[in-house]
């Protein structure tokens, strides 16, 4: 039973799913994530505040192709053999000689202070300082910083990451690239270059006539860096047009797919999408929409606060010592009208074709239902909704139930019954 509930997708209907959702895919970033290649570039970031711009930028930064290589090949490669300049300076020494000598100088010093063991000799000293280099230590210490913000804490040399061991989470690969700035910047050469805090198109070219092929390619990844840091929503088109990030269970894409799906019925049904937020970034919201007087709120993996602290099965659980976590919903729509007045639908998600796993999710709908009883008491056409992956036999949505179910193929029905059940009856009262 257990093959027919968790593979239900053929690779086509895989690939169906994931092209179907690959047009929003760029407001996923769970850490559970993994890299999904895309062809084209994503043109529907209007909406984003800029800290989500600046959040999904520094991530997509981190996460490039160009930015391994650099970690991987360009920044070691360099390291060891750093550009440098000869400094050419003359001293005066007194007993061992140090440099090549300057003999006419010599002889004179010497008759001068009647002093055979004075030499004045030419030293030469290797400069390090030099713009390409500061560049390098610049490159590396942002894409630290950067790093080290997206994980929230200090990451121990003790804590060795490799590539092999990365997988295909997102969160992984970040962690890896700032394990290996840290090694970079433990590097002895790089105390002999100074720090700059910015760079500009000035240092970039300077850099890029450096001698040495690896050079221009530091240039490179400056320039990345300088979009990215500069003028973030053109970094990401840039980078749409290669990578996003997936969900790595088919079932949390399911459910995402259905997300995109609801909203896109929305949107062909005239609601305005006014506000967006991103999947993982923690806000209890994922999207609001608006239509004439009506608000929708729409939840992802996440509950209104009253709903919480109202849960008839909250000190149930937390009294048999099972979970001391409430349960919540895979969706959550709460439809707001002029007056303030709320209705609520339970969306409850099973990627599965298999009627009892299907079952069990109706019922789990119910206990939701059950659950957020008494925040749901005064909202009249509330009701749940479960979707599944292919249901046999479904018939046409009725007006008026308290659960609906539904499948991939059908949902559109269900949410438009859904809408009409709410917002026509709203308009007779």
């Amino acid at each position: 039973m257990s093959l027919t509930i968790n593979d239900c997708w053929s690779a086509e209907e895989h690939e169906k799913i994931l092209h179907f959702s690959s047009e929003n895919l760029w407001r996923f970033i769970q850490s559970h994530g993994s890299i999904y290649e895309k062809d084209v570039t994503i043109q529907n970031l209007i909406g984003l505040n800029s800290n989500q711009v600046r959040k999904l930028a520094n991530i997509h930064l981190l996460l490039a192709k160009e930015t391994q290589d650099f970690i991987e090949k360009i920044a070691p490669y360099i390291l060891r053999k750093l550009s440098k300049s000869t400094n050419r300076q003359e001293e005066i020494v007194r007993g061992k000689v140090n440099g090549q000598v300057k003999w006419p100088k010599t002889v004179l010093k010497q008759q001068t202070e009647k002093n055979p063991s004075v030499f004045v000799c030419i030293n030469r000293s290797s400069i390090f300082d030099l713009i390409e280099n500061k560049m390098l230590l610049y490159c590396i210490n942002y894409l630290f910083k950067v790093g080290q913000s997206l994980l929230n804490k200090g990451l121990e040399l003790g804590e060795p990451v490799s590539a092999d061991h990365i997988n295909d989470k997102w969160i992984n690969k970040i962690k890896y690239i700032v394990y290996k700035c840290k090694i970079l910047l433990k590097d002895p050469f790089i105390r002999n270059i100074s720090e700059i805090h910015t760079i500009n198109q000035h240092h970039i070219q300077k850099t890029k006539r450096a001698r040495g092929q690896y050079y221009y390619y530091l240039a490179q990844i400056a320039e990345l860096i300088f979009l990215q840091k500069n003028k973030p929503i053109d970094f990401l088109y840039h980078v749409f047009s290669k990578q996003l990030l997936q969900p790595l269970s088919k079932d949390t894409l399911f459910e995402i797919a259905v997300v995109f799906r609801i909203l896109a019925v929305f949107k062909k049904s005239n609601w305005i999408e006014r506000d967006i937020s991103l999947i993982g970034e923690g806000q209890k919201v994922l999207s609001v929409l608006q239509k004439g007087d009506w608000k929708i709120n729409l939840y992802y993996q996440q509950l209104p606060s009253h709903f919480v602290e109202q849960s008839l099965y909250k000190e149930l659980m937390r009294e048999s010592h099972l979970s001391i976590h409430h349960r919540r919903p895979d969706i959550m729509l709460e439809w707001i009208n002029k007056d303030g007045n709320k209705n609520y639908t339970i969306v409850e998600v099973k990627r599965s074709q298999n009627r009892g796993y299907l079952a069990d999710g109706l019922y789990k709908v119910l206990g939701y239902l059950k659950d957020f009883e008494i925040p749901m008491q005064s909202s009249i056409h509330s009701a749940g909704l479960l979707v599944g992956w292919k249901i046999k036999d479904l018939n046409h949505p009725k007006e008026g139930k308290e659960v609906y179910t539904a499948d991939w193929s059908s949902l559109q029905l269900y949410i438009d019954q859904l809408e009409k059940n709410i917002l026509e009856t709203d308009e007779l009262v």
